[in-house]
């Protein structure tokens, strides 16, 4: 299935990108800027999949608006957004604020629930989901997805699409000391950031929960 390897081998190739020259890239930044290492590696990681994205969709003709995902009229597109979005709150601030009544969540120490700081905490993740949506949603269920429907049916574009979907939350936070960084540092970074899946049995229930979503 080309379509599904193109897209899927893009992923691949970002995780390899960091491996490779993450570390080149923060030893030639450092001297010049603040910069941390994780950051530095998620931003490489980024680039290559853009620009890997953008001759891939070009390649296989998934680059027009329709094909990513925008291909409703403005007003349409605007008013299914807005009822997305008021059913993303209503079902996501039960479950937030059950999480942290039965303490599953942990506030930041200091941190008090007044009307500032929930309204800030609010508008922080409203930018933050909606960017992240706009990027997820235009790779995998704009241009891949479509992709894969052409070459294969839909069936085969909904399952292939979600398998990966439910994978790209399983991708953690790694972090090294600075002091233990070393040319070595892109491949351990990347290894740290995958370790979830050393465990399959460990994530089985919410990789299958993520997939169904």
């Amino acid at each position: 299935m080309k379509a599904f390897a193109a897209f899927f081998g893009l992923l691949l190739l970002g995780l390899a990108a960091i491996a490779a020259f993450a570390w080149p890239a923060y030893e030639l930044l450092t001297p010049t800027f603040d910069v941390k290492f994780h950051r530095v590696a998620s931003r490489i990681g980024m680039l290559v999949l853009l620009v890997g994205f953008l001759l891939v969709a070009r390649r296989m003709a998934v680059g027009d608006r329709a094909s990513r995902g925008y291909g409703l009229p403005r007003a349409a597109f605007l008013r299914e957004a807005a009822i997305g979005l008021l059913l993303g709150v209503a079902t996501m601030l039960p479950i937030a604020g059950a999480m942290i009544a039965l303490d599953l969540r942990e506030l930041r120490p200091g941190t008090s629930l007044d009307a500032a700081t929930l309204g800030a905490l609010g508008l922080e993740g409203l930018l933050r989901g909606i960017a992240v949506a706009l990027i997820e949603e235009t790779f995998l269920r704009g241009a891949m997805h479509t992709a894969i429907a052409r070459e294969a049916g839909a069936r085969a574009a909904v399952l292939l699409t979600a398998l990966v979907y439910a994978a790209t939350h399983f991708i953690g936070r790694h972090r090294i000391p600075p002091d233990q960084l070393g040319p070595g540092s892109g491949l351990e970074l990347l290894g740290g950031s995958l370790a979830a899946f050393g465990d399959p049995l460990a994530i089985a229930a919410a990789f299958l929960s993520l997939a169904a979503v």
